[in-house]
């Protein structure tokens, strides 16, 4: 298969489309190399690129909705990285990726504007809804960045970091239960705001 580079690959679409269980268990080392490639293109807040460019590998871009910056994109890879060490168990790699985790991570808290522990959207396109728009706490984006908390609290752990565990273990408690808010008894609503 030859690579297209009139199309992007988003972190999102490494972690949860894309048929990236058949990349992680037949090309281990490519998948690694794209999330080098994803942590080097990291802005210094920690924002994660949507995509490594349209036309090149080194034109980092926003996505189809740029700007704003996409909520769960931060969370897919820290989910990604954390599945490629559960999987390798490439310590040395998890490491390397960590701090780059943790920037990702403070990105998207900086997205949360009442302090409930997750992060919202705005309605202008700056989630895998980008074609629909939903403003305040939805459930796709929360259900992924809380995932991310438990990958990042669990890769603190490999490293015996016990602030940062305590960090993120009360930042999850935060997020669980602003998330179980959108329960209403018979399933999660789809957003509220």
């Amino acid at each position: 298969t030859q690579y297209d580079p009139n199309v992007g690959i988003a972190p999102h679409g490494l972690c949860y489309e894309a048929g990236t269980l058949p990349l992680l268990i037949m090309f281990p080392i490519l998948e690694k190399n794209f999330l080098r490639l994803l942590a080097n293109a990291a802005r210094p807040d920690g924002y994660i690129p949507h995509d490594l460019g349209i036309h090149s590998f080194d034109h980092a871009t926003d996505g189809t909705t740029s700007p704003p910056g996409w909520r769960e994109l931060g969370p897919a890879f820290i989910l990604t990285v954390y599945r490629h060490y559960r999987w390798t168990n490439d310590k040395s790699f998890l490491e390397e990726m960590y701090p780059v985790m943790t920037r990702a991570l403070e990105w998207d808290l900086k997205q949360d504007k009442d302090g409930d522990g997750l992060p919202e959207v705005e309605g202008i396109g700056e989630s895998s809804f980008d074609a629909t728009s939903v403003r305040g706490v939805d459930s796709l984006v929360s259900s992924v960045f809380i995932a991310s908390l438990l990958a990042l609290r669990e890769a603190a752990r490999v490293f015996s970091k016990s602030e940062d565990e305590a960090w993120l273990s009360e930042i999850i408690y935060r997020a669980r239960k602003s998330f179980d808010s959108l329960y209403n008894g018979k399933y999660f609503a789809a957003w509220r705001g």
